[in-house]
């Protein structure tokens, strides 16, 4: 690839916010790991997903990596490994942490909001910006997305995580005070 198409300047500043937060608020409302508790190992799995998780960025900096030899191969790993062995099991742990930590009818309702937001809300913004229903997922192909699409495919991205960042902080603050109680 000669030419490498690259999103627009803001869809990188908003991925170099959006999956550092959402990986650090995760971290933070994760109070216990399932089969490992809230001891070291614990800690250790919440920073290993955390860390994980931040290779999403992949997607919004791809451009700035192919220069320094990473091909887009490598990062498609990287990112599609972020997401399998980071932002899932995150997501599963935080889902147990509202049931652990949280009334029944609010842990169900930020549970099916946060799987709501993550497999679904995609979806619909993706129809409602008349993108096609083939489209990449990682980020081979992403250069060439943008490039056909223009700029409806940054901005349908940028309304996915929007949504994903509106869910994430309310789920931390709805977290918040079991959170404070852990600390003390």
């Amino acid at each position: 690839m000669s030419s490498l198409t690259a999103p627009p300047l803001w869809n990188v500043a908003w991925g170099l916010f959006f999956h550092p937060t959402s990986a650090t608020l995760s971290f933070l409302m994760t109070t216990s790991v399932p089969f490992a508790g809230s001891g070291t190992t614990a800690s250790f799995l919440k920073l290993a997903f955390a860390c994980l998780s931040v290779c999403a960025v992949l997607n919004h900096v791809y451009h700035l990596l192919v220069p320094l030899g990473i091909s887009l191969e490598v990062q498609d790993t990287m990112f599609i490994s972020g997401v399998a062995l980071g932002v899932l099991p995150s997501l599963i742990c935080v889902s147990r942490c509202f049931f652990l930590e949280l009334p029944r009818k609010q842990a169900v309702l930020l549970t099916v909001l946060n799987v709501f937001i993550v497999t679904v809300w995609p979806v619909l913004t993706k129809n409602a910006f008349g993108l096609p229903e083939e489209q990449p997922t990682s980020v081979l192909g992403i250069p060439e997305y943008i490039e056909k699409e223009g700029w409806k495919a940054p901005t349908q991205h940028l309304a996915t995580e929007l949504g994903i960042i509106s869910v994430t902080i309310g789920s931390y603050l709805a977290m918040a005070p079991a959170i404070k109680a852990k600390k003390a």
